[in-house]
């Protein structure tokens, strides 16, 4: 009876509480959708991009091509010490808005229709295999006064979709670090130098992760020595744990 009476429930919730557009707040049909007029105004990537920061790149894939080889001229000018990286979406319109609705405006419930995304953008890396999913970390005194960390609450609805293992504090920020909008590359480099650290009690995680491969998640991709700095550190303590 319990079983049978679910889709009733469902029904009289939706008639509550319908489901509302990511952007805009108006009906559609499910949860996580997005409205006919907030359609054109979502930014994703798609096409070519660039196979270690997903940067859309001109031109469009053909049968034979993948952008997993191709770079943006950010990255061959610095090459990244990841080996692949995709986004979702541009910063920028719509998306911009629903991002800092999620990250500011206090919409945790953001987190299970960004993670569809990003998982759709990422399929190339999800057929290499499991890894270990971990967030950008926040310093304890801003995670204090917005009461969640963003990146985490994505790394963990991606982890759901995946069933790949995850974990929330495999890097800590030992410092607080301001805000990175608005800083030129080279401050926030310096905002950054010796922010971000292992967590020793999660050092195991590293050479314990699937095949050895880490994904690491950010809620926006403004800063490449940020993601530079993390990947790095879990580059380096990688070699500190498997060398005899």
């Amino acid at each position: 009876m319990e079983i049978q009476a679910l889709p009733a429930i469902r029904a009289l919730i939706r008639t509550i509480w319908p489901a509302q557009c990511l952007v805009c707040s108006g009906a559609v049909d499910g949860d996580g959708g997005v409205c006919p007029a907030c359609w054109p105004e979502l930014p994703m990537i798609s096409g070519l991009c660039c196979g270690f920061c997903g940067a859309p790149l001109p031109g469009a894939i053909t049968g034979t091509e993948s952008s997993e080889n191709l770079a943006c001229d950010d990255c061959l000018r610095n090459p990244p010490p990841w080996t692949a990286g995709r986004a979702a979406l541009l910063y920028e319109g719509a998306a911009r808005q629903l991002v800092l609705q999620f990250k500011h405006g206090d919409r945790p419930d953001l987190a299970a229709a960004l993670a569809a995304r990003l998982h759709h953008a990422m399929r190339p890396l999800v057929r290499r295999g499991p890894m270990l999913i971990t967030p950008v970390p926040l310093h304890r005194m801003r995670f204090l006064r917005r009461r969640y960390n963003q990146s985490a609450l994505l790394a963990r609805a991606l982890s759901q979709r995946l069933g790949w293992p995850w974990c929330p504090d495999l890097l800590l920020r030992r410092r607080a670090t301001r805000l990175q909008d608005g800083l030129s590359r080279e401050e926030r480099r310096d905002n950054l130098h010796q922010a971000l650290t292992l967590n020793p009690a999660q050092s195991a995680r590293i050479t314990g992760a699937p095949g050895g491969r880490i994904l690491l998640i950010d809620d926006v991709m403004t800063s490449a020595p940020l993601c530079q700095r993390r990947a790095a550190a879990c580059r380096t303590q990688a070699r500190r744990r498997s060398s005899p």
